[in-house]
């Protein structure tokens, strides 16, 4: 786990010294979320009780505590999953 940590701060950094509109600060919650709903296969559409089941599942305390640890490893996500383009990371 420590190497994909690592992984994701490298990426967000890349991606912030290309851009620094494009950070994990500068994205909502709710576009946060997407991310471990999709990872999660759960409905988009889910109510907070069905979201904060699935994070206490995967040790969370919350959903909207899953959310803000997820925040570090979005973009990377992103980034691994996009067509390539011009953002080059060295991992």
């Amino acid at each position: 786990m420590g190497e994909e940590v690592a992984a994701a701060y490298r990426i967000n950094t890349a991606v912030a010294a290309d851009n620094p509109q494009r950070t994990t600060a500068h994205l909502g919650p709710e576009r946060l979320a997407q991310h471990p709903l999709t990872t999660w296969g759960l409905d988009h559409r889910a109510d907070v009780a069905t979201r904060d089941a699935a994070a206490r599942d995967r040790a969370f305390r919350d959903f909207a505590g899953a959310v803000e640890v997820d925040r570090a490893f979005c973009i990377g996500a992103r980034v691994r999953t996009a067509p390539p383009v011009a953002i080059v990371v060295d991992l």
